[in-house]
């Protein structure tokens, strides 16, 4: 929601927000904390739903607890599906091994150390 404060004019901007308090659905990712009220003006979300987006904003850790490894940022691939005013649907994307082999733009970060 503050990338609808990026356009240039106050009538985009409205013409914006517009569009999502307008929509029949609504698909949220990790949002922080200050994007809650914003995207509350325009779909009612509970607290547990603004817990559950949040929470997906984590960073994560450096390392597991006992070894070097970085953990996965909880909200990698995760989205809520809101309909109306209905409880949101959280899901999870889980790309195949070979679509992992194809749209692997993480390669120089690879958590193995291996460096394909």
């Amino acid at each position: 929601m503050s990338d609808l404060e990026a356009l240039p004019t106050e009538a985009e901007r409205m013409k914006a927000r517009g569009f999502v308090e307008r929509s029949g659905m609504v698909v949220a990712g990790a949002l922080p904390l200050g994007e809650m009220e914003k995207l509350g003006r325009a779909v009612t979300l509970s607290r547990a739903e603004q817990a559950r987006l949040t929470s997906w904003a984590d960073p994560g850790s450096w390392t597991d607890v006992g070894g070097n490894r970085r953990r996965v940022r909880p909200g990698l691939g995760k989205f809520l599906f809101k309909v109306g005013g209905r409880p949101g649907i959280p899901v999870a994307l889980k790309l195949t091994s070979v679509e992992e082999s194809l749209h692997n733009t993480n390669k120089r970060w690879n958590l193995e150390g291996e460096g394909t």
